[in-house]
């Protein structure tokens, strides 16, 4: 029934996601189109944001996720953080000038308080700061308040929790270790192809980092 498809749509979208990321932007696209409340069309950007960044179109999925932050109300800040985060780190594959990443620099703070959007925010800042040559310790501490508590993961394994998770290993702190452990277990546990490809290739560069080449050579060979 029509009243039920936009749901439906997205089930199957998210399902899809987890193995065919064309098959996942087909209907997220049309779960989005098909939902007009702007809560629902904003978690549904979120989706349809990665499916489209990872299947070649960054600028379409960086489009989705402004669009759909617009169009909420002020109560839900952080969600329209969420999608602000994920448009911000669009850029970094070719989507949108670089100049906008300057954003981030007002989320360098910690603590981070606030939700998972918050922490997300805390994440790609941090990365941020580390390309711009920020302290090993400030950029460390700001990733791991975002990881804090473990919903970053849960929320997005395999993108921005994964680059709070990189920027400790640039930064030599063995707390990565810890947190691609956790973020394994999560991805398994769910089945996620593009989780397990995205941490086995960043699993890959860490051991590649700390000179375990045979393990650097076979996380990076399932990749």
């Amino acid at each position: 029934p029509p009243e039920r498809r936009p749901d439906v749509l997205l089930e199957l979208g998210l399902a899809e996601a987890l193995t065919n990321g064309p098959d996942a932007a087909e209907h997220l696209r049309e779960a989005y189109d098909a939902t007009s409340d702007p809560q629902a069309r904003g978690m549904v950007a979120q989706a349809l944001g990665r499916a489209l960044l990872f299947t070649g179109f960054p600028g379409e999925g960086a489009a989705v996720a402004r669009r759909a932050a617009a169009e909420l109300p002020p109560e839900l800040d952080d969600l329209g953080k969420a999608l602000e985060a994920f448009e911000l780190l669009s850029i970094l594959f070719g989507a949108g000038e670089p100049e906008e990443l300057t954003r981030l620099e007002r989320h360098r703070g910690v603590p981070v308080d606030g939700g998972v959007g918050t922490k997300m925010l805390a994440a790609i800042a941090a990365q941020h700061w580390m390309y711009a040559c920020g302290p090993a310790d400030a950029c460390a501490e700001l990733s791991l308040a975002a990881l804090a508590g473990g919903d970053l993961i849960v929320a997005d394994n395999g993108l921005l929790a994964t680059v709070a998770i990189t920027n400790l290993v640039l930064a030599d702190r063995e707390e990565a270790i810890d947190w691609w452990e956790v973020a394994r277990a999560d991805a398994h546990g769910r089945g996620s192809l593009f989780a397990i490809s995205s941490l086995s290739l960043w699993w890959g560069f860490t051991q590649y980092r700390r000179g375990e080449l045979e393990g650097a050579e076979e996380s990076l060979r399932t990749a």
